[in-house]
């Protein structure tokens, strides 16, 4: 039983509880320890071992909460059902569908992101790092900016809708 230090723990603060309310009045530790080694001897079986209802209704509480933390959903759950409440569960049979959907708008996305930036204005770099430093910037204020870094990445390539795309596929890739 002592080789758990939370288990112990929370034994002895019972103990102490119960010798502070049987030694009522007493401030001192010297006084309260008497009541102390009362109560946790009163804990104890008769043969020395822990067995005894108080300590097997501890471990059977704690048992039940850290089970009820792991399987919260399922136990909120089971709770409704008990309490008359009527549950229905909905299943997705078809995730593909839903799936599908959500590449293709991302998929848009990056299609109207990369658009945007080939066709912003081209400004300097410097321009670029200032727009970068505003806390409230404009869609077509990033555009110029990412526009700006990327000629300064790769000097003398077009910044074509395709070749953007493909730049930010990579860069996810080996990202």
């Amino acid at each position: 039983m002592f080789q758990y230090n939370e288990t112990t723990d929370h034994l002895i603060e019972t103990a102490l509880y119960l010798a502070k309310d049987k030694a009522k009045g007493v401030d001192s530790d010297a006084e309260i320890l008497p009541h102390l080694i009362e109560a946790l001897q009163g804990m104890m079986g008769e043969n020395g071992s822990w067995n005894n209802p108080h300590i097997d209704l501890f471990c059977k509480l704690k048992a039940r909460r850290n089970y009820a933390l792991s399987q919260l959903a399922l136990q909120l759950r089971q709770e409704l059902i008990d309490e008359g409440h009527n549950l229905t569960d909905y299943t997705i049979t078809d995730k593909t569908s839903v799936g599908d959907l959500i590449k293709e708008e991302k998929e848009e996305v990056k299609q109207h992101r990369a658009l945007m930036v080939s066709h912003a204005q081209d400004i300097t770099i410097e321009e670029a790092k200032q727009i970068d430093r505003k806390t409230q910037k404009t869609e077509d204020e990033e555009y110029q900016s990412s526009k700006a870094h990327l000629k300064e990445e790769l000097p003398g390539i077009e910044l074509t809708q395709e070749f953007i795309i493909k730049l930010s596929l990579q860069i996810i890739d080996t990202g």
